[in-house]
């Protein structure tokens, strides 16, 4: 009979004549042969924990020129026997028979329950293990050590002022008195990932200060500011491309904490081009609700320009899940006389409600996740010089966005859009824009017109660092182009099938993060693909 104390070694626990090093060919256990683990083939000391681990205690080895004999003996069962104070974990089933890793996951479910109590920083110990080889028994005696349960008042993020700490706690579902456990800190780092704040969100800590408990986090915020370039070069079959491009600014917490000021500059054809201009405010006073504003002007060519004035509002129901309503106001101007037929001047009104659900584990590079998007509403629209009336018009948009990894580098990324507008008559700027860098790759900017539009992509990523990757992506959708009100016939009507696929890379460098694509439709020879070339720094 064998007593030890403390941590076992378990290669201590069985006896070994000898370790080779040489390269083993054969396994005889028990007179039958038997395949070669490959972590043996250079350490027969392996052997004797694998064993033991596997609880075939006494088990002889021997070895003989290139050829491991193996004696097993017999399988030791086990007792357990908690020597603490009260014992709460009868109801979690014990191992059987000794194996080192039915003792872990024994021991682990103990640990993850009291965590899950709050008692963070809780341990197991074995006192001792009494071994009887004549029985094939082991009897082992252990106790638990609770320490203090866990309760924080709030949160620190490093790095950042008490103000800007004080605002996330006051936007977080942390409350005073809170029992700390694995979901709360999970549940933190998700609240905070989700305010937009960062570009990455480490899994929080817990610390003992003095007498009470802290939570501390460590995270990169988004810059105050930061600019965004994208130029891109459209072919043309008779050889001469087009330069398009965009600009977006971005400022954060420009006026107060949460405030936003964004703007966004389009060239998309030469003489067409669109101009957003947007201030939106997080949180207003102690209300989980977030307004915006938007400025929006469109020029297509000198055939007509649009203003938008747009109103949003969004109530956070927690963080990551918004319901949204917007109210959108709109003016359209003719270039002149001759261009009524293709917008005429006129105005809508248009009021939607829906929602927006996100689970991204990142802003920037996400690599597990979904983003949801959903709205519904009614439009009146009113033609000047027009005997039809008020136009009425309903209208669903919705985004889909999943990240699922594959492992720890490669990623598939799937997207789906759709856009619905049902109406009895229609105008050109009624119909959604869609196609080029920002939307269906491997189109020209907006090249397409619908009231009817789906589209999915999928891209697969290889993660080159948390923070860059390279990318492949194909693209499948259709759409369907109606009948204008200043239309004769069905001359103009379509309704098409579109495809693309393509390659790029997103790099983060100490200058920004660098973007390229180069993307192919089937108008397209492979040599003449859309190429955008951008770059997003922080000013």
């Amino acid at each position: 009979m064998r007593l030890l104390t403390g941590i076992i070694l378990l290669f201590l626990l069985l006896p070994v004549e000898e370790v080779y090093s040489q390269s083993v060919r054969y396994l005889i256990e028990d007179g039958e042969q038997k395949d070669v683990p490959d972590a043996w083939q250079n350490d027969q000391a392996l052997i004797t924990q694998w064993y033991a681990a596997k609880g075939y205690l006494s088990a002889r080895v021997t070895f003989s020129e290139d050829s491991l004999f193996v004696e097993k003996g017999c399988r030791y069962s086990l007792n357990m026997e908690n020597r603490s104070e009260n014992d709460e974990w009868s109801a979690i089933s014990k191992p059987e028979w000794y194996a080192e890793n039915n003792i872990e996951s024994f021991f682990g479910n103990i640990i993850t329950r009291l965590k899950d109590q709050g008692f963070l920083f809780a341990t197991t110990t074995v006192d001792s293990i009494l071994i009887d080889d004549d029985h094939c028994t082991v009897d082992l005696f252990w106790s638990v050590n609770k320490s203090d349960q866990v309760w924080v008042k709030s949160f620190r993020v490093n790095g950042l002022n008490d103000e800007e700490n004080n605002y996330l706690n006051k936007r977080s579902r942390l409350r005073d008195s809170t029992v700390v456990n694995r979901y709360v800190l999970n549940s933190l780092r998700n609240d905070l990932i989700r305010t937009e704040w960062f570009l990455r969100v480490s899994a929080p800590s817990v610390f003992k200060v003095e007498d009470r408990y802290l939570i501390l986090v460590e995270a990169e915020k988004h810059p105050s500011a930061d600019f965004e370039g994208l130029i891109g070069y459209v072919p043309s079959p008779e050889g001469e491309g087009q330069i398009v491009g965009d600009i977006d600014l971005n400022i954060r917490n420009a006026f107060t904490l949460g405030n936003r000021i964004g703007f966004n500059f389009q060239r998309i054809r030469p003489e067409t081009s669109e101009l957003d201009i947007s201030l939106s405010q997080d949180w207003i006073s102690d209300i989980p609700i977030s307004l915006t504003s938007n400025f929006y002007f469109y020029q297509n060519d000198t055939t007509y320009q649009a203003r938008n004035l747009r109103l949003g509002a969004a109530y956070e129901i927690y963080p990551g899940f918004h319901l949204t309503g917007d109210i959108d106001l709109q003016n359209t101007t003719a270039g002149d006389e001759d261009q009524l037929l293709n917008e005429p001047d006129g105005s809508k009104q248009t009021a939607l409600l829906g929602f927006r659900i996100s689970t991204l584990d990142n802003t920037e590079v996400p690599t597990r996740g979904s983003l949801i998007e959903l709205s519904f509403g009614r439009a009146f629209k009113d033609i000047e010089n027009d005997s039809l009336g008020t136009i009425r018009q309903s209208v669903l948009k919705s985004t889909l966005r999943k990240f699922i990894p594959v492992n720890a580098r490669n990623i598939l990324a799937l997207s789906a859009y759709g856009f619905i507008l049902d109406a009895d008559n229609y105008t050109l700027h009624d119909l959604i824009r869609f196609g080029g860098a920002n939307s269906l790759r491997g189109y020209s900017e907006q090249q397409f017109r619908a009231s009817l539009m789906l589209w999915s992509d999928l891209e697969y990523r290889y993660l080159t660092d948390p923070y860059s990757y390279l990318f492949l992506f194909g693209s499948f959708g259709g759409y369907n182009r109606p009948k204008l009100i200043n239309e004769n016939d069905n001359s103009f009507v379509q309704k098409d099938y579109l495809y693309s696929f393509g390659f790029g890379l997103s790099y983060r460098t100490a200058i920004g993060r660098i973007k390229f694509s180069y993307a192919i439709s089937p108008q397209d020879a492979i040599s003449n693909g859309k190429i955008h070339i951008g770059i997003r720094t922080a000013l």
